[in-house]
């Protein structure tokens, strides 16, 4: 089952985090209603949670892209040209190439990435 958020776009965090929840509560409850699981054009897939790497979200048809959200593990890493221990997670981004060229993907996943290291720009 894959939940669908209506109008994410209008949603602070807060109220997203809410809508999140109340509808994964639903879906362990086997209580979602068919509007709960349509229109939806992008899911985005977390398995951090369960110690999962990397993977290879598939996308749910006839939604357009598919985010995986891999587990943060610290590892090392160059920050500010010295090796440092940090926590790292893996992205992977999956679209419809009918509907989602290479280059706007790619730079649709930079851009998570740098809210994913800067989350005060997403309180904005």
């Amino acid at each position: 089952m894959v939940p669908v958020i209506h109008h994410v776009d209008r949603l602070t965090v807060l109220q997203l985090a809410g809508r999140i929840e109340e509808l994964a509560q639903k879906a362990r409850a086997g209580t979602l209603t068919g509007d709960e699981m349509s229109g939806g054009t992008f899911t985005i897939s977390n398995v951090g949670p369960e110690d999962v790497g990397i993977f290879t979200p598939i996308i749910v048809r006839p939604q357009a892209a598919i985010l995986g959200i891999g587990s943060a593990a610290a590892k090392p890493a160059v920050y500010n040209n010295q090796i440092a221990i940090r926590q790292i997670a893996h992205l992977c981004l999956s679209y419809d190439h009918r509907a989602v060229d290479g280059v706007p993907g790619a730079r649709f996943r930079q851009a998570v990435k740098w809210l994913l290291e800067n989350p005060l720009l997403l309180l904005n």
